[in-house]
């Protein structure tokens, strides 16, 4: 991967969230912009901690492409991951504050069921097998972890 790629998804996953906390949140303090920074905040977290080390793994010599489109390449793909999930944590977290506030908890269970919905389907485009594994999971009750 060159320095041009690297940079390139890094700018991708990362500049909106950190251009919306300078140019909204850092400039505003009411009620509401508390959960936009509470959502860019819990945005860039999950982008850093889900993309961060397929970024530094990304540093090496060569290019890595998904089997589903083989003219993407995998760190492009998951930054774009990054940034969609990154704008859904502030949407859901303005969301949810509006609902805990309102007492309208409808919004809140929008919110916990299109959370789950979007962390599954991104898993299941990501390793095929999860699908399987998971309601396995559910059913039986166990985990990789389980000590027995």
């Amino acid at each position: 991967m060159t320095a041009l790629l690297f940079y390139g998804c890094l700018f991708v996953a990362f500049s909106p969230s950190i251009v919306f906390f300078t140019m909204v949140i850092s400039r505003n303090s009411q009620l509401v912009i508390m959960a936009i920074a509470i959502g860019t905040g819990s945005g860039i977290t999950y982008g850093f901690v889900m993309y961060g080390t397929i970024l530094w793994e990304a540093q090496g010599p060569g290019n890595l492409f998904s089997p589903a489109c083989p003219t993407v390449s995998l760190f492009i793909l998951s930054a774009i991951y990054a940034l969609c999930f990154s704008l859904l944590h502030i949407a859901w977290n303005i969301t949810a504050f509006q609902g805990y506030r309102t007492k309208n908890y409808f919004n809140v269970g929008v919110v916990l069921l299109s959370h789950f919905a979007a962390s599954y389907f991104i898993e299941a485009a990501m390793v095929p097998t999860v699908i399987g594994y998971t309601f396995r999971t559910m059913i039986k009750g166990d985990s990789i972890t389980k000590i027995t």
